[in-house]
């Protein structure tokens, strides 16, 4: 009787073995080269492919800008206006007039050295603390005088954070910096005034958190109630005020009163620059003016103009 030996290899099965995955490999690898190379059936393409999901569309404020403009410029011939628009959603400008045209900002300068303050409260190498005082005789901190000079406007404030930083130093961060160069502390363009909301906006150097505390001061600031003004209500007189109820307009204003008439105050210059938000759209507004007749009055019709392109 012959006995088989279990660790012979039989020649068929082994051919076999060798064989199969041989040809399942070589099968795999010529449809895949067919798959790839193969001419595109044209029914397959779509020639208007979809637009990515929640992209909202672009607005036009150009006209918006350009009567609203030539209707007060026609009346004001010392009068000067510049504007900017910009579309945060889609990373765009969304009109402009004169944005690179030069004015004197006044209360609206705290706007670069609040920005530089809240860099330096954020970053542990500058060694400052919110709780340090910077104002003594009135025991305001850092924090609070941080607050004061963008919610209000405040002379001590904003005086006191100027020295703390030295305008020197500022005036070269304007430039090298944060990029703006046709800026310093007391002058800017609505170009770089848009351009400095990016960087707070942004706010690569400081948290959300500390962006979102910058965001309530211009927000939540003094106002008018029914007509009479209150406390210090010019802040929201200009473009907060044309707005409706459903936007949220993060405002800092900028201004020189020179004297009053039939109980209106005199400006030789008005500014607001401004976050307007609205269900999901976001834009950058900002307006500067000088020798221009109520001009609180203007930026409202110019505000209720742009509500009303925006809702076409």
């Amino acid at each position: 009787m012959k006995i088989l030996n279990p660790n012979r290899k039989n020649p068929l099965r082994l051919a076999l073995l060798i064989i199969l995955p041989v040809a399942v490999m070589t099968f795999a690898l010529l449809h895949i080269t067919h798959a790839l190379f193969r001419p595109p059936d044209v029914s397959e393409v779509d020639p208007t492919p979809e637009k990515p999901v929640n992209v909202p569309d672009p607005v036009d404020f150009q006209s918006v800008i350009d009567d609203w403009s030539a209707s007060l410029l026609s009346e004001n011939s010392d009068a000067k206006i510049a504007v900017k628009i910009y579309d945060l959603d889609l990373n765009q400008p969304a009109g402009a007039l004169n944005e690179r045209e030069k004015f004197t900002l006044g209360t609206l300068s705290p706007f670069f050295s609040a920005y530089e303050e809240a860099v330096r409260l954020s970053n542990p190498d500058y060694g400052y603390n919110k709780d340090d005082i910077l104002v003594k005789e009135k025991s305001f901190t850092r924090a609070s005088c941080l607050d004061l000079a963008l919610r209000e406007g405040n002379e001590t404030c904003a005086s006191a954070l100027l020295s703390d930083i030295g305008e020197l130093e500022l005036n070269r961060l304007i430039k090298s910096d944060y990029g703006l160069e046709n800026s310093t502390y007391r002058v800017s363009t609505a170009e770089d005034l848009t351009k400095m909301w990016q960087l707070y906006m942004n706010h690569e150097h400081f948290s959300a958190e500390v962006l979102g505390a910058l965001l309530n001061t211009l927000l939540v600031q003094p106002d008018s109630k029914d007509g009479v003004c209150f406390d210090l209500c010019h802040f929201r007189l200009g473009l907060p005020a044309g707005f409706s109820e459903s936007y949220s307009v993060y405002n800092k204003v900028g201004w020189e009163i020179t004297g009053s008439k039939d109980g209106a105050d005199l400006y030789s210059f008005y500014h607001n620059t401004a976050l307007v938000s609205r269900a999901g759209r976001n834009f950058l507004i900002t307006v500067l003016t000088e020798n221009l007749p109520s001009p609180e009055s203007s930026l409202r019709t110019l505000a209720t103009s742009l509500e009303s392109a925006l809702s076409n």
